[in-house]
Protein backbone atom coordinates (compact mmCIF):
# COMPACT_ATOMS: atom_id res chain seq x y z
CA UNK A 1 0.00 0.00 0.00
CA UNK A 2 1.34 3.45 -0.93
CA UNK A 3 2.42 5.66 1.97
CA UNK A 4 2.80 8.84 -0.09
CA UNK A 5 0.99 11.87 1.27
CA UNK A 6 -1.69 13.26 -1.03
CA UNK A 7 -2.48 16.89 -0.27
CA UNK A 8 -6.13 17.84 -0.47
CA UNK A 9 -7.42 20.95 -2.20
CA UNK A 10 -8.25 22.39 1.22
CA UNK A 11 -4.65 21.96 2.38
CA UNK A 12 -3.33 23.57 -0.79
CA UNK A 13 -5.73 26.49 -0.30
CA UNK A 14 -4.38 26.84 3.26
CA UNK A 15 -0.85 27.12 1.90
CA UNK A 16 -1.93 29.70 -0.68
CA UNK A 17 -3.59 31.76 2.01
CA UNK A 18 -0.47 31.56 4.19
CA UNK A 19 1.59 32.74 1.21
CA UNK A 20 -0.80 35.64 0.75
CA UNK A 21 -0.23 36.72 4.36
CA UNK A 22 3.45 35.94 4.92
CA UNK A 23 4.84 36.83 1.51
CA UNK A 24 2.58 39.31 -0.25
CA UNK A 25 0.84 41.18 2.62
CA UNK A 26 4.02 41.42 4.69
CA UNK A 27 5.84 42.72 1.63
CA UNK A 28 3.19 45.42 1.30
CA UNK A 29 3.73 46.45 4.95
CA UNK A 30 7.50 46.60 4.36
CA UNK A 31 6.97 48.87 1.38
CA UNK A 32 4.69 51.13 3.42
CA UNK A 33 7.20 51.38 6.26
CA UNK A 34 10.03 52.36 3.91
CA UNK A 35 7.76 54.84 2.14
CA UNK A 36 6.73 56.52 5.39
CA UNK A 37 10.31 56.57 6.71
CA UNK A 38 11.65 58.11 3.50
CA UNK A 39 8.85 60.70 3.61
CA UNK A 40 9.86 61.77 7.13
CA UNK A 41 13.63 61.42 6.70
CA UNK A 42 14.48 62.20 3.07
CA UNK A 43 18.09 62.99 3.93
CA UNK A 44 18.64 59.49 5.41
CA UNK A 45 16.51 57.07 3.34
CA UNK A 46 16.09 53.54 4.60
CA UNK A 47 18.96 51.30 3.40
CA UNK A 48 17.98 47.87 4.77
CA UNK A 49 21.09 47.62 6.92
CA UNK A 50 22.14 47.95 10.54
CA UNK A 51 22.82 51.67 10.10
CA UNK A 52 19.16 52.27 9.32
CA UNK A 53 18.17 49.99 12.21
CA UNK A 54 20.37 51.92 14.63
CA UNK A 55 18.80 55.22 13.50
CA UNK A 56 15.31 53.87 14.20
CA UNK A 57 16.24 52.56 17.67
CA UNK A 58 18.02 55.80 18.51
CA UNK A 59 14.68 57.61 18.21
CA UNK A 60 12.98 55.32 20.73
CA UNK A 61 12.31 56.92 24.10
CA UNK A 62 13.02 55.24 27.42
CA UNK A 63 9.29 54.66 27.87
CA UNK A 64 9.19 52.52 24.70
CA UNK A 65 8.22 48.91 25.22
CA UNK A 66 11.54 47.96 23.67
CA UNK A 67 13.29 49.35 26.77
CA UNK A 68 10.63 49.30 29.48
CA UNK A 69 11.57 46.74 32.18
CA UNK A 70 8.05 45.31 32.22
CA UNK A 71 8.00 44.60 28.45
CA UNK A 72 11.53 44.52 27.05
CA UNK A 73 11.93 40.75 27.52
CA UNK A 74 8.81 40.03 25.46
CA UNK A 75 9.86 42.59 22.83
CA UNK A 76 13.45 41.45 22.53
CA UNK A 77 12.87 39.65 19.20
CA UNK A 78 11.25 42.80 17.79
CA UNK A 79 14.22 44.88 18.94
CA UNK A 80 16.64 42.41 17.33
CA UNK A 81 14.73 42.56 14.04
CA UNK A 82 14.65 46.36 14.08
CA UNK A 83 18.35 46.48 14.90
CA UNK A 84 19.36 44.47 11.82
CA UNK A 85 17.57 47.04 9.70
CA UNK A 86 16.67 44.62 6.87
CA UNK A 87 12.90 44.87 6.46
CA UNK A 88 12.88 41.59 4.49
CA UNK A 89 13.70 39.86 7.79
CA UNK A 90 10.84 41.51 9.69
CA UNK A 91 7.79 39.41 10.48
CA UNK A 92 4.31 40.87 10.66
CA UNK A 93 4.63 41.53 14.44
CA UNK A 94 7.78 43.60 13.90
CA UNK A 95 6.20 45.46 10.98
CA UNK A 96 3.07 46.31 12.98
CA UNK A 97 5.19 47.62 15.86
CA UNK A 98 7.34 49.73 13.54
CA UNK A 99 4.32 51.25 11.81
CA UNK A 100 1.96 51.64 14.77
CA UNK A 101 4.15 52.11 17.84
CA UNK A 102 7.71 53.15 16.97
CA UNK A 103 8.61 56.67 18.13
CA UNK A 104 10.39 57.30 14.84
CA UNK A 105 7.06 57.49 12.95
CA UNK A 106 4.89 58.92 15.71
CA UNK A 107 5.50 62.59 14.96
CA UNK A 108 4.96 62.70 11.22
CA UNK A 109 2.52 60.20 9.74
CA UNK A 110 0.03 58.97 12.32
CA UNK A 111 -2.80 61.39 11.66
CA UNK A 112 -5.56 62.13 9.14
CA UNK A 113 -7.55 59.97 6.74
CA UNK A 114 -4.45 58.63 5.08
CA UNK A 115 -3.21 57.12 8.31
CA UNK A 116 -6.70 55.79 9.10
CA UNK A 117 -6.61 53.89 5.80
CA UNK A 118 -3.20 52.41 6.68
CA UNK A 119 -4.40 51.35 10.13
CA UNK A 120 -7.52 49.70 8.67
CA UNK A 121 -5.39 47.75 6.20
CA UNK A 122 -3.02 46.65 8.98
CA UNK A 123 -5.98 45.54 11.07
CA UNK A 124 -7.38 43.41 8.21
CA UNK A 125 -4.03 41.72 7.59
CA UNK A 126 -3.67 40.96 11.30
CA UNK A 127 -7.18 39.50 11.42
CA UNK A 128 -6.50 37.16 8.54
CA UNK A 129 -3.15 36.18 10.07
CA UNK A 130 -4.73 35.42 13.46
CA UNK A 131 -7.56 33.42 11.90
CA UNK A 132 -5.06 31.45 9.81
CA UNK A 133 -2.33 30.72 12.35
CA UNK A 134 -3.79 31.27 15.81
CA UNK A 135 -7.37 30.00 15.51
CA UNK A 136 -7.25 27.45 12.71
CA UNK A 137 -8.31 23.94 13.76
CA UNK A 138 -6.40 22.25 10.93
CA UNK A 139 -4.13 23.11 8.04
CA UNK A 140 -7.00 23.23 5.59
CA UNK A 141 -9.55 25.79 4.49
CA UNK A 142 -12.74 25.71 2.50
CA UNK A 143 -13.12 27.35 -0.89
CA UNK A 144 -15.42 30.08 0.47
CA UNK A 145 -13.16 30.86 3.44
CA UNK A 146 -10.13 31.00 1.18
CA UNK A 147 -11.86 33.33 -1.28
CA UNK A 148 -13.13 35.62 1.47
CA UNK A 149 -9.74 35.98 3.17
CA UNK A 150 -7.77 36.46 -0.05
CA UNK A 151 -10.20 39.21 -1.04
CA UNK A 152 -9.67 40.87 2.37
CA UNK A 153 -5.90 40.80 1.81
CA UNK A 154 -6.40 42.05 -1.72
CA UNK A 155 -8.36 45.11 -0.59
CA UNK A 156 -5.93 45.78 2.27
CA UNK A 157 -2.85 45.69 0.03
CA UNK A 158 -4.67 47.76 -2.59
CA UNK A 159 -5.31 50.43 0.07
CA UNK A 160 -1.71 50.33 1.29
CA UNK A 161 -0.21 50.60 -2.19
CA UNK A 162 -1.96 50.98 -5.57
CA UNK A 163 -4.11 48.77 -7.75
CA UNK A 164 -1.30 48.41 -10.28
CA UNK A 165 1.29 47.26 -7.74
CA UNK A 166 2.78 43.81 -8.51
CA UNK A 167 1.78 42.56 -5.04
CA UNK A 168 -1.87 43.19 -5.87
CA UNK A 169 -1.44 41.17 -9.06
CA UNK A 170 0.20 38.33 -7.12
CA UNK A 171 -2.76 38.14 -4.74
CA UNK A 172 -5.13 38.07 -7.72
CA UNK A 173 -3.11 35.18 -9.11
CA UNK A 174 -3.47 33.29 -5.81
CA UNK A 175 -7.21 33.88 -5.91
CA UNK A 176 -7.72 32.69 -9.49
CA UNK A 177 -5.09 30.02 -10.15
CA UNK A 178 -6.46 26.52 -10.76
CA UNK A 179 -3.24 24.49 -10.49
CA UNK A 180 -0.65 24.04 -7.78
CA UNK A 181 2.63 24.22 -9.71
CA UNK A 182 5.61 22.45 -8.16
CA UNK A 183 9.01 21.43 -9.52
CA UNK A 184 7.82 17.83 -9.71
CA UNK A 185 4.71 18.86 -11.64
CA UNK A 186 6.74 20.94 -14.09
CA UNK A 187 9.16 18.03 -14.63
CA UNK A 188 6.21 15.72 -15.18
CA UNK A 189 4.70 18.08 -17.75
CA UNK A 190 8.06 18.28 -19.53
CA UNK A 191 8.25 14.47 -19.67
CA UNK A 192 4.71 14.34 -21.05
CA UNK A 193 5.61 16.88 -23.75
CA UNK A 194 8.69 14.85 -24.69
CA UNK A 195 6.57 11.68 -24.86
CA UNK A 196 4.07 13.49 -27.08
CA UNK A 197 6.86 14.52 -29.45
CA UNK A 198 8.09 10.93 -29.60
CA UNK A 199 4.56 9.68 -30.30
CA UNK A 200 4.11 12.23 -33.08
CA UNK A 201 7.37 11.09 -34.68
CA UNK A 202 6.18 7.47 -34.43
CA UNK A 203 2.90 8.46 -36.03
CA UNK A 204 4.81 10.02 -38.94
CA UNK A 205 6.75 6.76 -39.37
CA UNK A 206 3.48 4.82 -39.48
CA UNK A 207 2.12 7.27 -42.07
CA UNK A 208 5.18 6.74 -44.28
CA UNK A 209 4.67 2.98 -44.06
CA UNK A 210 1.00 3.37 -44.96
CA UNK A 211 1.91 5.49 -47.97
CA UNK A 212 4.48 2.95 -49.07
CA UNK A 213 1.95 0.13 -48.83
CA UNK A 214 -0.77 2.35 -50.37
CA UNK A 215 -3.05 1.88 -47.39
CA UNK A 216 -5.71 4.47 -46.62
CA UNK A 217 -6.65 5.02 -43.00
CA UNK A 218 -9.84 6.79 -42.05
CA UNK A 219 -9.30 9.81 -39.82
CA UNK A 220 -11.34 9.35 -36.66
CA UNK A 221 -11.00 11.74 -33.75
CA UNK A 222 -10.79 9.99 -30.42
CA UNK A 223 -12.81 11.51 -27.61
CA UNK A 224 -11.33 11.07 -24.13
CA UNK A 225 -14.14 10.91 -21.61
CA UNK A 226 -11.99 10.72 -18.47
CA UNK A 227 -12.33 14.14 -16.82
CA UNK A 228 -9.50 13.35 -14.41
CA UNK A 229 -6.92 13.45 -17.17
CA UNK A 230 -4.88 16.59 -17.69
CA UNK A 231 -4.85 18.21 -21.17
CA UNK A 232 -1.31 16.88 -21.67
CA UNK A 233 -2.16 13.23 -20.92
CA UNK A 234 -5.42 13.56 -22.86
CA UNK A 235 -3.48 14.63 -25.96
CA UNK A 236 -1.09 11.70 -25.56
CA UNK A 237 -4.02 9.30 -25.23
CA UNK A 238 -5.47 10.56 -28.50
CA UNK A 239 -2.17 10.08 -30.31
CA UNK A 240 -1.75 6.57 -28.88
CA UNK A 241 -5.31 5.68 -29.90
CA UNK A 242 -4.68 6.86 -33.47
CA UNK A 243 -1.44 4.87 -33.70
CA UNK A 244 -3.08 1.73 -32.34
CA UNK A 245 -5.88 2.02 -34.89
CA UNK A 246 -3.44 2.45 -37.75
CA UNK A 247 -1.21 -0.38 -36.55
CA UNK A 248 -4.25 -2.69 -36.38
CA UNK A 249 -5.08 -1.73 -39.94
CA UNK A 250 -1.49 -2.39 -41.04
CA UNK A 251 -1.51 -5.77 -39.32
CA UNK A 252 -4.69 -6.78 -41.14
CA UNK A 253 -3.24 -5.73 -44.47
CA UNK A 254 0.00 -7.62 -43.86
CA UNK A 255 -1.87 -10.81 -42.98
CA UNK A 256 -3.63 -10.73 -46.35
CA UNK A 257 -1.41 -12.38 -49.01
CA UNK A 258 -0.62 -10.19 -52.00
CA UNK A 259 -1.52 -12.38 -55.02
CA UNK A 260 -0.61 -11.30 -58.49
CA UNK A 261 -2.68 -14.29 -59.72
CA UNK A 262 -6.15 -14.92 -58.26
CA UNK A 263 -6.19 -17.52 -55.51
CA UNK A 264 -8.40 -19.95 -57.49
CA UNK A 265 -5.53 -20.37 -59.98
CA UNK A 266 -3.15 -21.41 -57.20
CA UNK A 267 -4.75 -24.62 -56.00
CA UNK A 268 -3.64 -26.66 -53.07
CA UNK A 269 -2.49 -29.38 -55.45
CA UNK A 270 0.86 -27.67 -55.83
CA UNK A 271 1.51 -28.53 -52.19
CA UNK A 272 0.11 -32.03 -52.50
CA UNK A 273 2.58 -34.80 -51.60
CA UNK A 274 1.74 -36.84 -54.72
CA UNK A 275 2.34 -33.86 -57.00
CA UNK A 276 5.67 -33.23 -55.31
CA UNK A 277 6.64 -36.88 -55.83
CA UNK A 278 5.78 -36.51 -59.52
CA UNK A 279 8.20 -33.64 -59.86
CA UNK A 280 10.87 -35.35 -57.80
CA UNK A 281 10.70 -38.50 -59.96
CA UNK A 282 11.48 -36.49 -63.06
CA UNK A 283 15.22 -36.29 -63.83
CA UNK A 284 14.75 -33.09 -65.78
CA UNK A 285 12.05 -30.90 -67.29
CA UNK A 286 12.60 -32.45 -70.72
CA UNK A 287 13.41 -36.10 -69.85
CA UNK A 288 10.95 -38.60 -68.46
CA UNK A 289 8.41 -35.88 -67.72
CA UNK A 290 4.80 -36.65 -68.57
CA UNK A 291 3.97 -33.53 -70.50
CA UNK A 292 0.59 -34.77 -71.65
CA UNK A 293 -0.41 -35.41 -68.04
CA UNK A 294 0.75 -31.94 -66.98
CA UNK A 295 -1.18 -30.37 -69.84
CA UNK A 296 -4.29 -32.22 -68.75
CA UNK A 297 -3.66 -31.15 -65.17
CA UNK A 298 -3.31 -27.48 -66.04
CA UNK A 299 -6.39 -27.58 -68.24
CA UNK A 300 -8.32 -28.92 -65.29
CA UNK A 301 -6.97 -26.18 -63.04
CA UNK A 302 -7.62 -23.32 -65.41
CA UNK A 303 -11.02 -24.20 -66.81
CA UNK A 304 -12.83 -26.48 -64.40
CA UNK A 305 -15.28 -25.13 -61.81
CA UNK A 306 -14.00 -25.11 -58.27
CA UNK A 307 -16.61 -27.66 -57.17
CA UNK A 308 -15.29 -30.21 -59.70
CA UNK A 309 -11.65 -29.48 -59.09
CA UNK A 310 -11.04 -31.96 -56.29
CA UNK A 311 -12.46 -34.94 -58.21
CA UNK A 312 -10.55 -34.09 -61.42
CA UNK A 313 -7.29 -33.72 -59.60
CA UNK A 314 -7.83 -36.93 -57.68
CA UNK A 315 -8.42 -38.89 -60.89
CA UNK A 316 -5.42 -37.23 -62.52
CA UNK A 317 -3.16 -38.17 -59.64
CA UNK A 318 -4.31 -41.76 -59.68
CA UNK A 319 -3.58 -41.96 -63.42
CA UNK A 320 -0.10 -40.44 -63.34
CA UNK A 321 1.01 -42.63 -60.45
CA UNK A 322 0.01 -45.92 -61.98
Amino acid sequence: MSTETVYSNGELRFFRLAKGVVDHSNAALRNVFKREWNYLYPSTPWQNNSTSGSMLLARERSTSRLYHPAHRKDYQHIKDNLSCGDVKEWDVTTLVFALNYSDALSAGVRFGDRWTGIQNAIYKIKEVRNALFSHARKASTSRDTFKKNIEILLHAVDNLLTSSDPLVEKLKTLLNETEFPTEDLLRYKQCVREDQNSLLLLEKDVKRLEDKMKITTLTIETTVTDDTQSPETSASSKIISRIRRRMDNLEREMKTPVNLVPSRFKPEIFRNARYIRLINKSFSMSYNFRWEDLESFLRCVLFSPVSEFAEIVQNWLVRINC
